[in-house]
């Protein structure tokens, strides 16, 4: 009877597998699930890894893309979104899943909001992989060329998203390095803009939460202790 051993390429797959694992091990899960920040946090965190999975298994840069058009409601700052850049050169972007949702009440933090509570943690905001000059991100739907499947393409005209971008190797990229992204989101209402929109509006800094990126690989979540509060 001959027994079999595992290949070096078995036991590499297996290493790099373990490695992606361990790299989100480093957290704890927030407990007030009651007001829908637990949910988003586990959503999130899970939603990460799945952009990581796709960026490695296809060897092509992946994006998170988060909607940023103030007047859909029901997707501002709320709905997110895996895309991953086109392999034949086309600078299309193909669209990998049809996203997921922040729990009712609960949106992702942009630094175009204004939290109106003086007591606003200073870093409870997102850090996007965009640096100021390419934050305007924007993508008009279309079809490849086959004609069978919806992509997006980058035009002035297009729809703006903010986003994080997740190399081949798996890892997030950030225009601000040693800075990296992170999604920071809170409970929150809709309130009327000075241009008439209706906008988040948050009001309690300890009603927050939020996932940091690591240089390597690896995910934090994010409590309010874990916040800055001046």
């Amino acid at each position: 009877m001959s027994v079999k051993g595992f290949s070096l390429l078995e036991l590499l797959v297996v290493l790099a597998v373990m490695g992606v694992m361990m790299g989100v091990l480093g957290f704890s899960f927030l407990g007030n699930s009651s007001s829908g920040l637990g949910d988003a946090q586990r959503a999130v965190l899970s939603y990460l890894q799945q952009t990581k999975a796709v960026s490695v298994g296809s060897g092509l840069e992946t994006r998170i893309i988060i909607s940023a058009e103030s007047d859909d409601l029901e997707k501002y700052l709320r709905h997110a979104q895996i895309i991953t850049l086109d392999n034949n050169g086309s600078g299309h972007w193909t669209i990998m899943d049809k996203g997921i949702y922040l729990p009712k009440d609960v949106w992702f933090i942009s630094d175009s909001i204004e939290s109106g509570n003086s007591n606003w943690p200073t870093d409870g905001e997102c850090v996007w992989s965009a640096s100021q000059q390419d934050e305007e991100f924007r993508l008009s739907l279309t079809r490849s060329k086959n004609g069978e499947q919806k992509v997006f393409e980058e035009s002035p005209e297009g729809t703006r998203f903010l986003f994080l971008r997740c190399l081949p190797n798996g890892n997030f990229s950030s225009s601000s390095y040693p800075q990296m992204p992170k999604l920071v989101f809170a409970k929150g209402r809709l309130i009327p803009s000075t241009s008439g929109d209706l906008i988040p509006s948050f009001t309690n800094g300890k009603e927050i939460a939020g996932v940091q990126i690591q240089p390597y690989g690896g995910i934090f979540t994010l409590d309010p202790q874990d916040f800055t509060y001046d």
